[in-house]
C-alpha cells in the first residue's frame, strides 16, 4: 500500500470523481496528521521528562 492508497480509496469512497488534486489534498491531510500526532508525543514525553 502506498502513502497515495488511503486517499484514492477515501476519494472513491465519497464517490468523487478520481481526481489528481483531490487525492493530493486528502493526502496531505493524512500525512498531517500523522506529523502532528509525533510533535504532540515528542511534547507529552519532554513534559514527562521534566517533572
Amino acid at each position: 500500500m502506498t502513502n497515495s492508497s488511503p486517499a484514492e480509496w477515501r476519494t472513491q469512497r465519497l464517490r468523487a470523481k478520481l481526481d489528481p488534486n483531490t487525492i493530493k489534498v486528502l493526502k496531505d491531510q493524512l500525512l498531517r496528521v500523522s506529523f502532528q500526532m509525533e510533535q504532540y508525543a515528542v511534547r507529552e514525553e519532554s513534559e514527562t521528562s521534566a517533572e
